[in-house]
């Protein structure tokens, strides 16, 4: 038996940062899986701990490095690095023809898309 599954209205993505690109990509492209035209795509940490500010501007890397903190350092590192992932995918939306993005600055950013 074959069941006529419908497209989803709303899709909330906390998933994997550095592959959030291609999950986007999946749900744009398809539309068996997001409803066209008003299909909403919540994606949290858009805003990383407050880092994607210091990303936009070009301050990916710490100059004070605190020696003997190496633990602290390295989570510091990878905070900078999914931040300026979050930036890229944030400008990569803000760029798409294809969808209408609102960015809402609440606790670490949650981004509010629309597929058109």
């Amino acid at each position: 038996m074959i069941i006529n599954q419908k497209p989803f209205d709303l899709v909330f993505l906390d998933a994997d940062k550095p592959r959030l690109l291609e999950h986007m990509e999946a749900l744009l492209t398809n539309d068996t899986l997001l409803r066209k035209g008003n299909g909403i795509i919540i994606v949290d940490n858009t805003l990383w701990k407050g880092l994607v500010l210091e990303a936009c501007h070009g301050y990916t890397k710490k100059k004070n490095v605190i020696k003997g903190d190496e633990d602290n350092n390295k989570k510091s590192r990878r905070a900078r690095r999914l931040a300026l992932m979050m930036h890229r995918f944030n400008e990569q939306m803000k760029n798409d023809d294809r969808v209408d993005v609102k960015l809402l600055p609440l606790r670490d950013g949650l981004t509010v898309i629309r597929k058109l």
